[in-house]
Formats: structure tokens, sequence, C-alpha cells
């Protein structure tokens, strides 16, 4: 099928590894994780005392102007007061979007140009406001309350304050989230809806978003920074919680070659599944996964072949790591490939999850590693699982030239997206 060309132009990211797309490379090329040891206020007892961090950022209560941001984040009153915690990392990545696309904010209120966010809202908010109107009764609630704290908070923020006149829609699908946004965003643009997209994320780093994920045993609990992220290797004991702001700038090859600007990479095709196997936890072959990398892959009207390393969704859970592996030699065996002939990255051994945003973080890192030439490494990699010995598992990072890449994310429920970016 003959698709209207849709090339990435622009990226902004605030993650544990670096506050800025160049502050991630020199993780990126350094194998640096963003993570350190927390205290939860409040919590006794907390066997969780690892998360992934953001420097120059401080939230110490749910009143904005007591928040703390970079001096390059200075969010307008008006913004920041409906804004959720994570909403000032977004506000910092989209400024870095439009900068590096060559945009100004007044060009994207042309009808022409939508907004995909995907974000869990703000636990944190929540429990502030509800416990105000507990004390105080609803009169002293905080009228910004809905707006600032449920998941579509920045559709509602950021459809305004950027002057949106197109689509404007939100994914809320787990840790799919993001990469259901980019999928989509990527259909607008194909079929004429939309000549230009903005695809934003954001979580929290607050104890009310990270913590519960406890209760399913998903956390881990290991106390040394560095050995707490360490996907398909057998001392995985759970993910890093970690939060953040991305923002990606989806354009169709016409209006590229209008502005003059110069692309990170193409969005060549994606795939989205469900497994119906559990509402927590991966069919146990990956089985979902497949299919979304199969449909990514025939969408682009592509193959394996070509693909310079695939980017895993890999959290480093047993269950789920294993899974991945499992649906990672499928793919293999079914396109004819050796099973050593794709490298497989794990980024969030260096970012953490950073949950609805995830997918959206690793297409950020997919366009740095074709722009810089390089494949992310995984520090947490010393003894493989059995299920994934086989594979070209990165552990450091590899200097050669990406032309394509492969970015897989799963969610509650089963949900799987496959994106494929790259030359054609």
């Amino acid at each position: 099928m003959n698709h209207r060309p849709v090339f990435i132009t622009g990226l902004g990211i605030v993650s544990s590894i670096g506050g800025t797309a160049r502050e991630v490379v020199e993780s990126l090329e350094s194998n640096h994780h963003g993570f350190a040891n927390v205290e939860f206020d409040g919590i006794e007892n907390c066997p969780v005392s690892v998360v992934g961090t953001v420097d120059g950022y401080s939230f110490p209560s749910a009143n904005y102007l007591a928040w703390k941001t970079p001096d390059s984040c200075k969010a307008p009153r008006s913004l920041a007061r409906g804004l959720p915690p994570h909403g000032m990392f977004v506000f910092s990545a989209i400024q870095e979007a439009l900068q590096d696309a060559g945009l100004e904010k007044e060009e994207l209120g042309d009808g022409r140009t939508g907004l995909c966010a995907s974000s869990a809202g703000s636990p944190f908010l929540i429990r502030e406001g509800m416990s105000e109107i507990g004390r105080h009764g609803g009169v002293r609630g905080n009228p910004m309350g809905v707006v600032s704290t449920v998941s579509g908070t920045l559709n509602f923020n950021f459809g305004n304050y950027l002057g949106i006149r197109g689509a404007n829609c939100g994914f809320v699908s787990a840790c799919s989230s993001s990469a259901h946004g980019i999928g989509y965003a990527l259909d607008e643009i194909r079929l004429g809806r939309q000549d230009r997209m903005i695809v934003i994320a954001g979580e929290d780093l607050q104890k009310e978003t990270l913590l519960p994920f406890w209760a399913m045993r998903a956390l881990s609990p290991e106390s040394d920074p560095s050995k707490a992220s360490c996907p398909f290797d057998k001392s995985a004991s759970g993910f890093v919680g970690s939060g953040g702001g991305v923002c990606l700038i989806l354009e169709s090859s016409e209006l590229m070659e209008q502005r003059s600007a110069k692309p990170y990479t193409q969005v060549l095709g994606w795939g989205q599944t469900s497994d119906a196997f559990s509402t927590m936890a991966p069919h146990p072959e990956g089985e979902g996964l497949v299919r979304s990398m199969r449909i990514a892959l025939e969408d682009a009207g592509s193959s394996l072949d070509g693909v310079d390393y695939i980017s895993s969704h890999a959290t480093s859970t047993r269950n789920g790591d294993l899974a991945e592996a499992k649906a990672l030699l499928s793919i293999l065996a079914e396109q004819n490939f050796a099973e050593q002939s794709i490298p497989i990255a794990a980024t969030k051994s260096l970012t953490g999850h950073t949950l609805s945003m995830s997918g959206a973080l690793q297409a950020a890192i997919a366009c740095l590693s074709i722009r810089e030439g390089i494949i992310p490494g995984n520090p947490g990699l010393h003894d493989p699982i059995e299920g994934a010995k086989s594979l070209d598992l990165v552990d450091s990072p590899r200097r050669t030239a990406v032309r394509k890449v492969l970015s897989n994310s799963s969610g509650f429920g089963g949900t799987c997206v496959s994106l494929l970016f790259g030359d054609e």
C-alpha cells in the first residue's frame, strides 16, 4: 500500500538520563543509568528505595507556586496552575521539540496540526485535593482539581496552550499508551486528516504513582541502583519506576519539504494487538507481540531485513522479559533470521520504566540512535535468562550505523504496539 510518508522532525526529552536530548545522548554513550536511592515520606519500612530521578525539578506540595524547575522551564502561570507535576516535564520537552523542529507555537493553530497525549494523571494531586476537601469542604477545593489530575490533563492543558485546532485525543492503554499515540498520529497524517501531529507523554515521580506497583510485586526491592533494573537478566527482580516528559513532532513529507526541515527518521509503519490472556500478565509465549511486530512490518511493506536493532519493552520483570524473549525468537524464526542476527536493546535498564510515556521515550531514543549511530546498552545485563541466551542482547553501547529500528511496547490487558522507524 502506498502511504503518505511521515517523518519525525523534532523531539524533546526530560528523563532520568537527561533533561535534554543532548544529555540523553551522553548517557547512551556512557551507558549511564538514571537511578538513585530515595525515601518516601510517610511510608515506614518501604521495600522500594530506587527510582529514576529527574534532576532540577522539585514538587514539595500540590501548590504549583512551590514547585522548583530549571530556568529553561518557566511555564506561564495561566498554564502552570492547571498542570500536574509531570506537566512541567512535558512543557520543557515541548519547548525543546519546537526549537528542534524550527517551529513557533503560533504556527500550530492552523487546523492542520493535531495533538496526541498520554498520561496516567496525577494520583498525588488527587490525594492532596481530596484531603483539602475533607478538611475544609468543597468550597475550599482547587477549581483546577479536575483538569490537573485526570488522565486527559495533558490534552486539556497543552491543546489549549498550543492553540491546537485540529485533532486532540488522549491514550490510556497503560504502558502502550504513547506508542498508540504515535501510531494514531501516523495514521492521521497518512490519511490526510492532518499535516502535523504533536505527540506528548509524561508521568509523575511521586509515590502515589509509583508505589501501587509494589502491591503487584512489579517493583524491584533492590537497594543498589546499579543492580535494580536488569532486563533479560537472571537477577531481575522487578522494574524501577521513573517519570519525565517527552515530545515528538511528526510531519508529512510535503510539509517537511515546504519548511526545509531536517528529519530524524521516517515512521514507516505500526501494528497493534491485544493478547486477551490476562488483565495484568503477558501471554507466556509473547503471542501479542509477535503479531504486533508482524503487522508493523507488513504495514511498512517491509521485513526484518535492514533492521539494525529491536528496542524491546523489557521492563526487568521476569515473566514479561521471558515472554518478550520468546516473541523475539518467534518473529526471527518466522522471517528466517538467525537468532543472533539482530541486536536487542533494553533501554529501561537506563531510564527505568516510565509507564504510559515509555513508548514515546523509546521512540525518541530510537531517533537519537539513528542520528548518532549508536545502539543503546543494557548495563544491568550480566547473566541472561535461559529463554534469551540465544538472542544478541546488547550489554554495552555499540557504535555503528543505525538506519532502521523496530520498537515494542506492552501494557495491561495484553495490549501490544510495535513501531518501525527508518529509511524505506
